[in-house]
């Protein structure tokens, strides 16, 4: 299926200079329309197809004056020829394969970091209204290394107009798809050590300060220090509502002690479940935040040490993340993370909408060759 859409080019005074062995003549041609008729569609991979569907030029008029060689010939001998002239241009113009738009792949992919890949595929060709054009795509993020389909059906939404140049909207499906490209890369994980904990807390990652909670782990390793490894156990999922971000975060957490000569010895696993909310913002072109910790629950998965209750154990658990985990995320989404951008196109004045089940970004555009 192919879209077509029109535009005229006029130029007035246009001057050609042609060169021969045997000397040169001017060439100016006044009155010159050219019409070409743009085909947009999309190819079998969904990616965007420009071409030409039709061309057609008109010659007002011709002046043509010959310099030096053999066939030197003065204007004022030729005006009987310049109708003829001006057909044989008009001609030439029109031929579609001069004027021919060639076939245009736009690439439809975004290497966004070193872990994760966005793909963006047409769904199908775009629309072109009178005053407006408008792409369907399929916007999914890929790990690069563990590719995978995401197991999820996107939602239809529809983008509300702005009076922007751009719009463009991310369904909280495509949003999610980043979160299992990144647990599906691996790389959702952290290790907490007690050297990352505040000095003022009055929890340290060490065995005695957990003997309120595991009165055995003290006993089995008195005085040692412990460290965490904190990762995911399957992908986040993030809903969109108006002017807010709910994350929900499944994980597990094994618990080490540092023995004497520094090998880890396991000492339990807990899986977590956390819930957290996040206000997103534009500011100097970058998508930026900040994340708070709605709730978190605890169960116990596996222990060396013999069954234990988990309760208590929350609190530290949400200290933790208080303390150790947010500060790091919070420090990311302040710095901003920048916007997909070429040198020649700049965004005029973004505007970032978290809607219902989807975020827009509404923004003019400024192209500087």
């Amino acid at each position: 299926m192919i879209v077509e859409a029109s535009c005229c080019l006029n130029f007035d005074g246009l001057l050609f200079r042609f060169r021969t062995d045997s000397g040169s003549f001017d060439l100016a041609v006044y009155g010159l329309a050219v019409s070409v008729l743009v085909g947009v569609g999309s190819d079998s991979t969904g990616r965007l197809t420009v071409s030409s569907a039709n061309c057609d030029a008109s010659v007002g008029d011709l002046e043509v004056t010959f310099h030096g060689g053999t066939r030197y010939e003065s204007i004022n001998h030729r005006k009987d020829r310049r109708k003829t002239d001006r057909k044989t241009v008009a001609s030439v113009l029109s031929d579609t394969h001069v004027f021919s738009v060639p076939l245009f792949l736009l690439s439809v992919s975004y290497q966004y970091d070193p872990y994760v890949v966005f793909e963006f595929p047409l769904i199908h060709p775009p629309a072109i209204g009178a005053s407006n054009m408008e792409f369907d795509c399929k916007g999914e993020f890929y790990s690069v290394d563990h590719r995978g389909e995401f197991p999820f059906t996107p939602e239809q939404f529809q983008l509300h107009d702005q009076n922007r140049m751009v719009s463009l909207g991310l369904s909280q499906s495509s949003a999610n798809s980043a979160g299992f490209a990144y647990h599906s890369a691996g790389i959702l994980r952290i290790r907490l050590t007690d050297s990352m904990i505040p000095k003022v807390s009055p929890i340290r990652l060490n065995t005695t300060s957990f003997e309120s909670f595991i009165p055995e782990l003290p006993k089995r390793y008195p005085g040692m220090l412990m460290l965490v490894d904190l990762f995911t156990s399957q992908q986040p999922l993030i809903t969109f509502q108006t002017d807010n971000v709910t994350a929900q975060a499944f994980g597990a957490a094994k618990v080490y002690v540092i023995l004497p000569n520094a090998t880890l010895a396991p000492v339990f696993v807990l899986d977590i479940c956390a819930s957290f909310s996040a206000k997103l913002f534009m500011s100097d072109l970058k998508l930026t935040g900040f994340m708070t910790l709605n709730n978190v629950s605890l169960n116990l998965a596996s222990s060396e040490l013999g069954p234990f209750q988990t309760k208590s154990m929350e609190n530290v658990i949400r200290a933790g993340i208080h303390l150790a985990v947010l500060p790091e995320v919070n420090a990311k989404l302040k710095s901003g993370i920048p916007l997909p951008a070429t040198p020649e196109v700049s965004l005029v004045n973004p505007v970032l909408k978290v809607n219902q089940g989807f975020v827009m970004l509404a923004t003019d555009v400024s192209y500087s060759p």
